[in-house]
Order: C-alpha cells, then structure tokens, then sequence
C-alpha cells in the first residue's frame, strides 16, 4: 500500500509543471495496488479556490483510504515527533502510514525524505521513477522487534502503542 503526503495531491490540483506527470504516476500506481492517506490531506489541500472535499476529486477514489486521527494514531505521531523532530503534521501523516500498513510514503518534502522509520520506505518524488512502488518489501508495525530500536524505552513506548 502506498501512503502519501498532501504535496502529492497538491501538484496534481495546482497542474505544477514541473511534479504533475510523476503526481499522477503516484496515484495510478495507487488504482493497482491501494492508497492510504491522513484526512490531513484534505485539510492541507484546501486552499485558493478549493474550498471543499467535493474538489479534491483525486481523493474520491475506492482504492484510497482516508484515515481520520484518532487516539493511537495521535500517540504515534507524537512519539514520532519527539524522536525525529518533526512538525506535527508530518509525524501525523507518518504515523498514519505506519498504523496503515503501507510500505511506502510518498512526499516531495526533503527533511521527511531524509528520515529512516523502521517499517517504511520515505521517497522523494522528485527523486524516482514512480513505475514499480509496489515491489518495494518492508517490515510492518507489527512485524518489528524491539531490537529494531536504538533506545529500549522508545521500543517500549512504540510496542505500547500497537
């Protein structure tokens, strides 16, 4: 399953010329093999003249799912805010992609990209081909041990959480 931040979207709506046709290649690999995003998505997409859900018609979509926040998912994101130091809404999206069971996120946002979560792959789209995303095999939440962990109260906490 593929998971991905709100700038994917983004390019698709505003038709930037330079991320459109791999923003697009992202959501037709997304009819083959699934989609998951944070319903923060939506939130950050609404701007300039979209002003509403109905307009976001990439995301109307049964091969997509739209995760809202709830308890667990507000838990992860804010271990994986404290750990990585990110911005909230990008340790949202992250978290979500990790409950999800996606093996890959998709962004164009270089300080995520940079980042390496046990369990997911973080890709840039400005940096691949968007031809073959699903071949990509990595460890779910579920899956991981604690000893994937540099810090065994992180691994606790993390283990607490699922």
């Amino acid at each position: 399953m593929i998971a991905f931040d709100s700038n994917i979207l983004i390019y698709i709506l505003e038709k930037n010329s330079e991320f459109f046709d791999k923003a697009i290649a992202v959501f037709t690999e997304i009819e083959q093999v699934g989609g998951v995003c944070s319903s923060l998505v939506v939130t950050e997409s609404l701007k300039g003249t979209i002003r509403s859900f109905s307009m976001l018609y990439p995301l109307h979509n049964h091969m997509i799912q739209i995760i809202t926040l709830d308890i667990r998912t507000a838990e992860l994101a804010g271990e994986i805010r404290m750990k990585y130091g990110l911005k909230t809404p990008d340790s949202i999206h992250i978290a979500t992609a990790l409950l999800s069971d996606a093996n890959i996120f998709i962004t164009n946002d270089h300080k995520l990209i940079k980042i390496k979560i046990p369990g997911l792959n973080i890709r840039g789209l400005y940096e691949q081909p968007i031809d073959d995303l699903s071949g990509i095999e990595t460890t779910s939440l579920d899956e991981k041990s604690l000893s994937d962990w540099d810090d065994p109260e992180e691994a606790e906490a993390w283990a607490h959480l699922q």
